[in-house]
């Protein structure tokens, strides 16, 4: 049994940043290695890889406080709004750390971007600090059945999990905390 593999792309960005990065997305017309994989079963589950069934761009980024600008300029707070747009344009997929801000700033992308869906996270005792939120194009959300997001670390570690009949994708945005021993980094993601 032969299977097309599915390339998943992934670019960068930075306040500087153009919108540009959509320039990366390649034409159907693309080659991509045919790779082979055996059909393996465990009781009457397939256990074959299934993919989803179109190509998907995804990005993440340390955006150093897209709400709250009551810790920074207007000025900064604007043109990282800006390249939050650039990002959900270019991406079916945005991954954001460091958003800070409260759930009901969150509210704000769900009016600005609509073509996503937004899944978000924030450290309620620290409205300037952490946060992260995983943004999920609508077309892309559509071809799952389900969807699971948690919050292991509040405004820190959040697994999103999409699940259908052709597909499954898990996603784990992660902002640490600077200078956080070791041990407590693995404690973290042992929860």
């Amino acid at each position: 049994m032969s299977q097309r593999a599915v390339p998943l792309y992934s670019s960068s960005a930075s306040s500087s940043s153009s919108s540009s990065a959509g320039s990366s997305t390649s034409s159907d017309s693309d080659s991509y290695p045919e790779t082979s994989s055996s059909v393996s079963t465990v009781g009457e589950r397939d256990c074959s890889p299934h993919v989803p069934n179109q190509k998907f761009l995804i990005v993440t980024w340390n955006a150093h406080a897209v709400f709250g600008s009551v810790w920074g300029s207007h000025d900064l707070q604007v043109r990282a709004y800006k390249c939050v747009g650039d990002l959900m344009s270019a991406h079916d997929i945005v991954c954001m750390q460091e958003t800070h801000g409260t759930p009901s700033d969150a509210i704000s992308l769900e009016q600005d971007f609509k073509e996503h869906r937004h899944f978000g996270s924030f450290c309620a005792d620290q409205p300037g600090a952490g946060g992260v939120v995983t943004s999920v194009r609508k077309s892309l959300r559509e071809q799952f059945e389900n969807v699971a997001f948690s919050e292991v670390v509040k405004g820190r570690i959040t697994p999103l999990g999409l699940y259908g009949p052709q597909a499954s994708l898990q996603i784990i945005n992660v902002h640490f905390v600077p200078g956080l021993p070791h041990g407590v980094l693995l404690d973290q993601f042992r929860r």
